[in-house]
């Protein structure tokens, strides 16, 4: 290394020299963000569990009504839908 080398040296490449690197590459900076992401949806949970006012037979039966529900209405749009379009047969005959 020549002494005009060491003018163009910036703080990184002297930290890097020294085995001291303060840049993180970037793998690292996504599997700390999810590891973060997955702890806080974990405590998440469990906070939700632990306040929850119904126990877990109640909220699955109250969960299966809704979904049976919502099917029942997404069959009754689609019919309605379906009904409201004209038919192919009857919009092409000459």
């Amino acid at each position: 290394m020549k002494l005009s080398d060491i003018k163009n040296l910036e703080k990184n490449d002297v930290l890097r020299l020294l085995g001291v690197e303060t840049e993180s590459s970037s793998m690292e900076s996504v599997g700390s963000t999810l590891a973060l992401f997955g702890l806080g949806a974990l405590v998440g949970a469990a906070i939700g569990l632990l306040l929850a006012p119904k126990s877990g037979n109640q909220l699955r039966a109250d969960l299966r009504e809704r979904f049976e529900g919502l099917t029942d209405q997404v069959e009754t749009a689609a019919s309605n839908l379906k009904s409201a379009l004209p038919n192919e047969k009857s919009s092409h005959s000459v």
